[in-house]
């Protein structure tokens, strides 16, 4: 190709908006903002959520609607419910998704999640991987009971 020869544009990339997830804006966002962190609290005993309380702190601007305790107890209430957790960043960038791990012992709540570029996970494609989550935490919680009983 010279100079005087027109440039053709196959295709473009609108790079604005995320194309994967980065893992240093998970990790930096609080207990309260990740799905799993939220369903490990709808999971846990009396105890279990004052202590999450005590380390993370209260849930603030990392989950909207939550101005009392009666607030945080109905919310978690919903999820285990729901048996789900799906956020959408404020920037409508980032969907998050978890499912608790069925079978894991009370005193060791354990959750799975899943994170995506909101443009790759429509509707749809949220419903197939919460799906997914649940069929991997059913794996992990037989995991979980079979190194239970093996340990008795």
């Amino acid at each position: 190709m010279n100079a005087e020869q027109p440039r053709l544009e196959g295709a473009r990339i609108d790079v604005a908006r995320a194309v994967t997830v980065s893992q240093a804006r998970v990790e930096e966002s609080g207990f309260f903002a990740k799905p799993t962190g939220r369903m490990l609290a709808a999971l846990a005993g009396p105890d279990q959520l004052a202590q999450i309380l005590q380390h993370n702190g209260w849930p603030g601007g990392d989950w909207e609607g939550i101005r009392s305790a009666e607030d945080l107890h109905e919310a978690l209430a919903a999820l285990r419910e729901a048996g789900a957790c799906t956020i959408v960043s404020a920037d409508d960038e980032l969907v998050a998704l978890a499912c608790p791990v069925t079978g894991s012992p009370p005193e060791v709540p354990a959750a799975v999640g899943v994170y995506a570029p909101r443009y790759r996970c429509d509707g749809s494609r949220q419903t197939e991987l919460l799906a997914r989550l649940r069929e991997t935490a059913d794996r992990v919680g037989q995991t979980l009971a079979e190194l239970g009983s093996a340990g008795t």
